[in-house]
Order: structure tokens, then C-alpha cells, then sequence
């Protein structure tokens, strides 16, 4: 960053720079990666407002950020004070702005061009619900909200925070706000745009020549007409209820306009999505902007290797996070939900990552203590040379880590294997080859600091994976220890892993099991084709015997893992009754004095 900069929440100064130095020092730093979109063309993070202040730049984002750019130097600064969607902002005065969001609170911040300083004052305003749409009177300090299940504008002081009065009339919520002059205009869900006197708040007059079609956004041009668009696409200006005008019908509805008056261009941003520019006379487009469509949900599945995603166009993607390729895509028409129990897995592991979709792409974030927390059989992704019978395993955590950071720096040679929590190294392959789990070099990388207190996070280093090798310097003074470790010695932090009860019952002779060894605590990842070989070694089995596994009557696949036998097939509390059984009874046991022994 290169400064130290002042924060002010009320009466309280915070060094930002010292607090992101001592988050480091504490290891309050996580690592995230974000997937690119097949044929991506541009970043579809949902920005709803952006300001110009002199030479910054600032703009709200569906990733609870608030970020002030520095136009001469390009540099971001992000700050997410906000807890939810920042939706809307507005300006305050000269050096002020105003950001409103669904987390139910408008906070009002400070920008000093000079420095490049952004500091928030206070939260404003605390409203009863989230909110979708703002503008402001600073000459009587007041601000109009409206909120997301609320269909009325209310007007709350700045000063105080109290609610000074509402504006009620629209059946439902209300989309946007714009105040010209001594006038306030609404435009609601119900299809109609009201007009409402600020002296006597009360509405003077009603335009519903949207025809009950949910009204998104309004603009003011030079002239002093007003613009309007809706969901269905339509542009219209007006000036009174009389002289509604349809200027422009877009595909999709329209998410946000700027009427450009000079060169006679309308330039539209659409559900589609695309950014368009049309000629106001002609109507005719003058060209089109593609973007990719980006995801608005999806589902991890039981693996946590894998995950389907849909995107605003409501195609279905099946996705490999380990690798960042999309596996399969499904068109319009397919359910997501049954999509997802198509490709669920019948295989379960621990979570590894937290993820984020608010942007509109796949970020995977990782943090010290849980991002190791699971592990995968190599043969089970087709690892080379790995034999299917093979018990070797990899640590996700490890994986991705490697696979982000390959270019920084090369793992030194270490005759130890990666500590594992609750585990003897001997399952894990020490010399792992990670270039087998590349990642695309577009990945974007991203360390953010997460101290103690108000501030939520700060980015530290943003890159692509294939960028980082020429920003080394950038990224040494704030790589924490767990990384380093991880990366360089292929050292992960020992935790203590539970283990699950299982009660074996002798299908074939009961009375042949060992008392010692009916209840067992085994962990989650060990195969029950490794109980197997345990049973042989302790009922004295010969080797040619062929144990097999029941639960509930059901044979059992002998590469299913213990935590997979209790969080999809048992389901239940306490001990898993897990039955087994010995193929040929002639083999199974020695008897008599042998068994004795």
C-alpha cells in the first residue's frame, strides 16, 4: 500500500496501516482464489453505483465492498464495513457520500482527494429492513431511503439518525430515488413512478405509462426530463403524466441507462447481459458490449471437490474447484435442482474453504483453521501412476496452495512428509507432484488481511496466477507463516481429527470377535478395505480370506471411507453398526489353539 491512512468510525482513529501490520503479525491473513468464467470476456462483479470525487473513483459492489480508486495512480482501496450488498449510493456535498445496503444501514463517508483518504463518519441510519434505493438533501440533511419489503420513502435526519417522516402511496417496493430540486421522484415494483412534493410531502402527481411493469431505474437529463426504464426493457423520458415518450426497447431489463446528450447516445445495461450503446434518434445499436453471464447460486457438493453453479442466464455448470475446469454445461431448460442430485457424489469429505458468489464468479477462500482440514485419495482423481487400490493420500489445502503459489516459490527438498492432522505421515505421498492440479493461469489470487474490530477485510495483494512471479517483492511482506510453511516445507498445522465409533458385528460367528475389538474409534478417511486388513491381522484370518462389509444389509463398496459410511449412508447418532462377513468359511478362522493364541 505505501501509506498509512486514517479511518474514523465516530470518535475513534484507526491506523489502518498498523492494524493490517499487526493482522499479519497474527496471522489474521487469508488466501482466496477466484475461478474465471468459460469464455469470459469481462469482470461481472454486480457494481450498482459508481461516483467520481476530483481523481477518485468511488463504487459499491454486491461483495459487500465499499472501494475508493485512485484515477492517477489506479490504485483500489476496499473497505467492507457493510455486512451485506452495498446496493446504492449517493452524494452527500463536495467531499461526502452516502452508501446504503441490505444489511439495513446507510453510512456516511468522507473522501480527502488529497491523500486519497476515505473515512467513514458514522452509521447514519439504522432502518428496519434492507435498502434498495437512496438519494439525498444535504441543504436540510436529510436522506430518502427505500427499503426492500417496505413501500414506502422515508426521510431520516443525518444528523440524529431518526426517522423524520414517510412518503406512502406505491402497493409495492421501491426501486430507485432521484431528487430534482424541491421534488422527489419514486419508481416502485407496482409499475408506477410517483412525484412528491418535500414541502408538504405529499405525492402531486402519478406516471404509469409502464403499465404495471416493475419500474428499475430513473435519470434526469440537462433539460430537466426525466428517464425511466423497467424489466421488461423499456426506456421512457417524460416530462409530465401527458407526454410519456418510449425512447428504447432493449432485450432483458434494463439494470441501468446514461442518457449521453452530446453525442446523442443512450447506453444501456441489461439482464442479458451486455452493455449496449444506442442512437437516440435512430434507436438503432451502435454496438454491443458482450459479458459473461455470472453466477447467482450454487451447491458444493459432497466431495467438496466439486460444484454446481447457475448463472444469471440460468445455465447449469458442473464445475472440478481442484482444477477451475468446468466439466459439463447444461442449457436453460434443465432444473437446478435436479441437476444437482444428478451429480451429487456419494463420496463425503471435510470442508476445506468458504465460498463467495457475490461477485458473480467462484472465490474459494482459505483460512489457517480449517483450510487443511481435508484430505483426498490421489488414485480417486486419477493421480499417474497410482495403482486404484492405492491408499495414498493428498491434502487438499496442500493441493491448492501449491497450485496458486507454484511461481513464487519452489518447495525445498525435505526428506519429511506433510504433517496431517490426527494421522501417521505413512499415508501421505511425500513428493507430490502439483503441477498435475494446475490451475488456470487467469485464477485470480488474492491475500486479504482480516483484523479484530470494525474493519471486515483489506486486500493486500491481488493478482493472476500467472502475474505473480514478475510481484514477488509484493507479496514477501505479507505472506503469513501458514502459508510459507505450507509452501516451502510442505508443513501443515497438527490438529486433532474426530474420530468415528463403529460397533463391528460377526455376521459369519459372532462369538469369533475379539471383545477388545467389537467398538472401535476409526478416522473419517480410512477405507473399509483397510478395516479389512485390520479384521485378517486380528481374528487371525488367512490371506486369501475375503472380508465384506454390511450396514443396515447392504453390501458395501470396499473404497468407501468411514466418514462417508456416517454422513451419507448411517446418518444417525452414535455408534455405526457395521456388520462384516467372511466369504469362505474355511479360511476364516484357525481354530482351536491358533485362535486360543
Amino acid at each position: 500500500m505505501g501509506k498509512s491512512f486514517q479511518i474514523s468510525v465516530t470518535a475513534l482513529n484507526v491506523d489502518i496501516g498498523q492494524t493490517i501490520n499487526q493482522a499479519i503479525m497474527n496471522e489474521k491473513v487469508t488466501l482466496s482464489y477466484t475461478l474465471p468464467l468459460p469464455n469470459e470476456t469481462s469482470f461481472p462483479c454486480l457494481y450498482n453505483n459508481v461516483l467520481k470525487k476530483d481523481q477518485n473513483v468511488i463504487s459499491c459492489s454486491s461483495d459487500t465492498s465499499v472501494i475508493i480508486w485512485n484515477i492517477e495512480n489506479q490504485t483500489p482501496y476496499v473497505f467492507s464495513k457493510h455486512k451485506d450488498y452495498v446496493k446504492t449510493l449517493c452524494e452527500w456535498n463536495s467531499s461526502q457520500f452516502v452508501s446504503g445496503g441490505l444489511d439495513k444501514s446507510c453510512m456516511l463517508w468522507d473522501v480527502e482527494t488529497e491523500d486519497s483518504i476515505m473515512a467513514i463518519v458514522d452509521t447514519c441510519i439504522t432502518t428496519s429492513s434492507g435498502i434498495y434505493a437512496m438519494a439525498s438533501l444535504p441543504l436540510q440533511s436529510l436522506i430518502a431511503v427505500g427499503c426492500n419489503t417496505e413501500n414506502v420513502i422515508k426521510l431520516y435526519d443525518v444528523r440524529s439518525g431518526k426517522h423524520e417522516s414517510s412518503l406512502k402511496g406505491h402497493s409495492d417496493n421501491i426501486k430507485d430515488i432521484l431528487i430534482v430540486d424541491e421534488l422527489i421522484f419514486s419508481a416502485s415494483a407496482d409499475g408506477t413512478i410517483r412525484k412528491w412534493s418535500l414541502s408538504n410531502h405529499r405525492c402531486i402527481e402519478t406516471f404509469d405509462h409502464h403499465e404495471d411493469c416493475s419500474v428499475w431505474r430513473l435519470k434526469v437529463d440537462s433539460k430537466g426530463n426525466i428517464w425511466s426504464s423497467d424489466r421488461n426493457g423499456s426506456i421512457y423520458s417524460f416530462s409530465s403524466a401527458n407526454d410519456a415518450k418510449l425512447r428504447l426497447e432493449c432485450p432483458g431489463g434494463v439494470l441501468d441507462f446514461l442518457v449521453d446528450e452530446t453525442d446523442g447516445k443512450l447506453l444501456v445495461s441489461s439482464m442479458d447481459p451486455a452493455i449496449r450503446a444506442y442512437d437516440l434518434d435512430t434507436k438503432e445499436k451502435i454496438f454491443d458490449y458482450p459479458s459473461t453471464p455470472g453466477i447467482t447460486k450454487f451447491r458444493l457438493l459432497n466431495d467438496r471437490q466439486h460444484l454446481v453453479s447457475q448463472t444469471v442466464d440460468r445455465k447449469s455448470q458442473y464445475w472440478d474447484i481442484l482444477t477451475g475446469q468446468v466439466l459439463q454445461v447444461k442449457e436453460k431448460d434443465t432444473n437446478f435442482e435436479e441437476y444437482v442430485e444428478e451429480k451429487q457424489m456419494d463420496t463425503w469429505c471435510n470442508n476445506w474453504c468458504s465460498i463467495d458468489i457475490r461477485t458473480g464468479r467462484l472465490r474459494m477462500k482459505l483460512k489457517e483453521n480449517f483450510c487443511f482440514s481435508s484430505d483426498l485419495y490421489l488414485s480417486d482423481v486419477k493421480y499417474p501412476k497410482m495403482p486404484e487400490d492405492s491408499d495414498y493420500r493428498g491434502n487438499i489445502g496442500l493441493i491448492i496452495i501449491h497450485s496458486l503459489l507454484s511461481n513464487y516459490v519452489q518447495p525445498l527438498n525435505v526428506e519429511s512428509s506433510p504433517a496431517t492432522p490426527g494421522n501417521s505421515n505413512t499415508d501421505y505421498l511425500s513428493d507430490i507432484d502439483y503441477s498435475f492440479f494446475k490451475l488456470p493461469s487467469s485464477t485470480k489470487v488474492r491475500f486479504d488481511s482480516e483484523p479484530d474490530g470494525y474493519l471486515a477485510t483489506h486486500t493486500l495483494y491481488s493478482s493472476t496466477i500467472s502475474e505473480i512471479s514478475n510481484r514477488k517483492d509484493d507479496i514477501s511482506p505479507i505472506m503469513p507463516r501458514w502459508i510459507e510453511h505450507a509452501l516451502l516445507y510442505n508443513q501443515i498445522p497438527i490438529k486433532s481429527t474426530t474420530k468415528i465409533p463403529v460397533e463391528l458385528i460377526n455376521l459369519t460367528n459372532k462369538a469369533a470377535t475379539p471383545d477388545s475389538n467389537t467398538n472401535l474409534t476409526i478416522h473419517p478417511m480410512v477405507r473399509i478395505r483397510k478395516l479389512g486388513e485390520f479384521l485378517k491381522k486380528e481374528l487371525c484370518l488367512k490371506e486369501n480370506a475375503d472380508v465384506k462389509f454390511y450396514l443396515n444389509d447392504v453390501l458395501l463398496d470396499s473404497n468407501i471411507n468411514i466418514g462417508t459410511l456416517k454422513m451419507i449412508k448411517w446418518k444417525k447418532g452414535g455408534d455405526i453398526p457395521l456388520g462384516f462377513y467372511v466369504t469362505d468359511q474355511k479360511n476364516e478362522i484357525d481354530q482351536g489353539n491358533d485362535h486360543e493364541k
